[in-house]
Formats: structure tokens, sequence, C-alpha cells
């Protein structure tokens, strides 16, 4: 069973998982914002403009 509570009025979710493939979600989810990060990183180091002197 999912566990809520209010908040100012507003239901909202627990943010405990509710079970062990929540936690596996959430952990892929956060490597998958990682990799993003740094391949969108290394393509704007790539394509940026060097500043002239």
């Amino acid at each position: 069973m999912e566990e809520t509570f209010d908040l100012l009025g507003i239901k909202a979710r627990s943010s405990l998982p509710d079970s062990p493939a929540a936690c596996r979600r959430r952990v892929i989810g956060v490597l998958a914002m990682w990799i993003s990060d740094s391949l969108f990183e290394f393509i704007v180091r790539k394509f940026k403009p060097v500043a002239e002197k």
C-alpha cells in the first residue's frame, strides 16, 4: 500500500521507496542524469568557440 501525507492541503506520496525495485529505478535514473550531464558538458566543451584575447 502506498503511504501518502497531507502537505498544505495537497496529497503527496511518501519519499520512502516502497520496494527494492523503486530503489533500483531511482539509482538508475540518477546514473542516467549523471551520464547525460557528462556527455552534454563534453559536447559543449568540444564545440564552444575559443575566446580571443
